[in-house]
């Protein structure tokens, strides 16, 4: 039984998001304690617990794959600020990277991407970040061996995914 009507979560949320982003977001009811926005390839789902699921689909060369991450204790306005969205797309991208590890071109861009929308949230301050230097060895390497290459390439994403969710463990999942 609804104690309170659904729609308000939604249209506060509305009343409080930026102009663009009212245009191009679309709200759904999902459940009685659950709130859906969808942005282009991204979801957010606002649970009752106060938890944000995040919810990426990135494409490259007609493949597609999901990543997902999961805020703990936020709302949708400091979600859509956060380094977390990155997250959940560098998790698609490490996704379609191990999906077509046997095609090297897209293996190896799927990779890229992932570590280009990470970024260096993953390291914590002080940390002295050694990624441009790894992805250029990975580079040279492409020309001779390129299987090798990408794979080189989706391990340090996901060595960087791992970092991450370490960093921010008290906030993401």
């Amino acid at each position: 039984m609804r104690t309170k009507p659904y729609w308000l979560p939604v249209l506060i949320l509305v009343a409080c998001a930026p102009e663009p982003a009212i245009r191009r977001a679309r709200w759904q009811p999902a459940s009685d304690s659950e709130t859906v926005v969808v942005e282009g390839d991204t979801s957010y789902r606002v649970t009752g617990t106060g938890d944000l699921a995040v919810t990426v689909v990135v494409r490259l060369a007609g493949a597609e794959a999901t990543g997902s991450a999961v805020v703990m204790n936020s709302t949708l306005v400091r979600v859509r600020t956060s380094p977390h969205v990155g997250l959940a797309t560098a998790r698609a991208w490490y996704a379609l990277a191990q999906q077509h590890a046997g095609e090297a071109a897209v293996a190896y861009e799927a990779a890229h991407a992932g570590l280009d929308t990470l970024g260096t949230h993953f390291a914590p301050n002080g940390l002295k970040d050694d990624t441009v230097f790894l992805i250029t060895i990975a580079e040279e390497k492409r020309a001779t061996s390129p299987i090798d290459a990408a794979r080189e390439l989706a391990e340090i994403l996901h060595g960087r995914l791992r970092k991450y969710t370490i960093r921010w463990h008290s906030e993401v999942l």
